[in-house]
């Protein structure tokens, strides 16, 4: 079983084509569209 996520998640006001900084990599990236889950979120 899954744990509960706590508090409410909402995604970055972004884009397709809106360039953004990857604070993992630390470097710019391009949003290229949005996962269809169940938190939407950008794919770059």
């Amino acid at each position: 079983m899954f744990p509960l996520l706590i508090g409410r998640y909402t995604p970055p006001s972004v884009q397709k084509g809106d360039v953004v900084t990857c604070l993992y990599r630390d470097c710019d990236c391009v949003v290229t569209g949005i996962h269809d889950g169940r938190i939407p979120w950008p794919r770059v």
